[in-house]
């Protein structure tokens, strides 16, 4: 029978997280399903072919030992040496190594101390929880989790807890869970690295007399002077309103602020003379 790489089959990679393989085969279930593709054998081969493999690779217990013996895995079970007789053991290596590998996780060797999979999860957040750093319990695989998330935490930055994975074999230690943080998109700053960004309408007359203004900011509005001669859609930096440098509330990026000027809309005949004198003042 022609070995067939699961992995490959699910188009992930041999060291995919549970999360990652279940996620990649819903994917292709919906797209291959036999209810989308009526009469079309080649679909449903493909649908049984992500099945089985997705059967074999989200059981941690047969995946080690698919791992090691490859698909037919299953027929090793009955008997302590059938099946080594056609070649190699999937990607090669000392067929000895794997009769030693085999005999401890089929054949009993129970009492190996193993440590248990570290397991992946996300925790999402808003900027302001960012911003501040926070303090929450998570609810994961029925246990109660105390997280701690420093100021200044990066989308996609990812926190390890230790012994909150997968349970460990014959007294071993359990597996880590790893947290990735996700940083929910916010409705006026957008970030980059430990800056913010923030496009701000301002009045006509505020911008051209040099008004002050109020900015938005995550530490709540300030006001701030626009300088003399600012165009719209000029650049603003505040220095020190952006986010905190990672686990520090001494040290701060900047917030730049876009001005778009306001324009008048629906002017009276005297308001426009009004412009219009003021252009010909102007010139």
């Amino acid at each position: 029978m022609q070995y067939k790489d699961y992995y490959k089959v699910l188009g992930v990679s041999r060291t995919a997280t549970e999360e990652e393989i279940r996620k990649k085969y819903k994917k292709l279930a919906v797209k291959y399903h036999p209810d989308a593709n009526p009469n079309n054998p080649a679909a449903e081969q493909r649908f049984k072919e992500i099945s089985e493999a997705k059967e074999v690779l989200l059981d941690p217990d047969n995946r080690r030992k698919y791992d090691m013996l490859g698909q037919n895995f299953r027929q090793y079970q009955g008997g302590p040496m059938g099946g080594f007789g056609h070649g190699q053991p999937p990607g090669g290596g000392d067929i000895n190594s794997v009769f030693t590998s085999f005999f401890e996780e089929i054949f009993g060797a129970r009492n190996t101390v193993r440590k248990g999979r570290d397991h992946v999860a996300n925790i999402t957040v808003s900027l302001e929880e960012a911003y501040k750093g926070m303090r929450d319990v998570l609810q994961y695989d029925g246990k109660k989790l105390r997280v701690h998330l420093k100021p200044g935490i990066k989308h996609g930055q990812k926190l390890r807890l230790k012994g909150q994975g997968g349970a460990g074999r014959s007294g071993g230690p359990a597996g880590d869970l790893i947290l990735e943080v996700k940083i929910k998109p916010h409705g006026k700053f957008s970030r980059r690295e430990n800056d913010l960004y923030i496009d701000l309408k301002v009045d006509l007359f505020d911008l051209v007399l040099n008004r002050k203004i109020k900015i938005p900011t995550l530490k709540g509005n300030v006001s701030f002077t626009i300088p003399e001669g600012t165009q719209s859609g000029e650049k603003l930096k505040l220095s020190g309103l952006g986010m905190p440098y990672y686990g520090t509330t001494s040290k701060f990026g900047n917030l730049y602020v876009t001005v778009q000027a306001k324009t008048p809309t629906k002017l009276t005949k005297a308001q426009k003379e009004a412009f219009e004198e003021l252009e010909r003042k102007m010139k």
